[in-house]
C-alpha cells in the first residue's frame, strides 16, 4: 500500500499580549490607529509585494479590512474587521501569516494619564515558539510606533531580535 501524500502538521495555539500607555485620549488614539495608520505603519512592515510602494488602510466598521494597497490592484489583506465599539474595542479576524488564522483585538481603556492599549493575539496553527517570539515583538514594535506618532515623537527603529 503506498503511503498517503498529505501529511497531518500539529496546530498550536498561541495567545500574544502586548499593551501600551499612550497620554492622549481613546478618541485621539482611535483616530491614529484606524484613519491615520498609513502616517506610522513603517514601511519595513509592508508584507505584500506589488508594482508601487505600499500604504496601510484600515477601514474601522464591520466588514472593514485591515490591507496593504500597493496600487494596480495588488495588496494583501491582514485582517476583516469583525467587532468595533467605536473609542472602546476593534476586533479583527484575519491571516496570521503561514497556514494561520488570527484573532486580533485592540482594546481601549481610558486612564488618569490617557489610553491603555491593550493588543491581543490569539493566533491557530502551524506555529512554533520562534515564530511567537516574532509576533510578539512586531507587535510590540508597531505599537510603540503608534505611540511615538501620537506623541508626536520620531519612530522607533525596527532591530529584528530586540525587544
Amino acid at each position: 500500500m503506498k503511503p498517503h501524500p498529505n501529511v497531518l502538521s500539529p496546530v498550536h495555539v498561541a495567545d500574544v499580549v502586548v499593551e501600551v500607555e499612550i497620554e492622549a485620549s481613546p478618541q485621539v488614539v482611535w483616530k491614529a490607529l484606524t484613519a491615520d495608520i498609513g502616517r506610522w505603519w513603517p514601511e519595513s512592515f509592508y508584507c505584500g509585494g506589488g508594482s508601487a510602494p505600499g500604504r496601510m488602510l484600515l477601514e474601522e466598521s464591520p466588514g472593514g479590512r485591515l490591507w496593504e494597497d500597493h496600487g494596480a490592484g495588488d495588496g494583501l489583506l491582514w485582517g476583516v474587521v469583525v467587532n468595533r465599539r467605536r473609542f472602546e474595542l476593534l476586533e479583527l479576524c484575519g491571516s496570521g501569516w503561514g497556514p494561520v488564522t488570527a484573532l486580533m483585538r485592540f482594546a481601549f481603556e481610558a486612564t488618569p494619564r490617557g489610553t491603555r492599549l491593550r493588543f491581543t493575539e490569539a493566533a491557530f496553527g502551524r506555529l512554533d515558539e520562534a515564530g511567537l517570539e516574532c509576533k510578539e515583538q512586531g507587535w510590540r514594535f508597531l505599537l510603540d510606533c503608534l505611540q511615538a506618532h501620537v506623541h508626536g515623537q520620531p519612530a522607533p527603529q525596527w532591530s529584528a531580535g530586540a525587544s
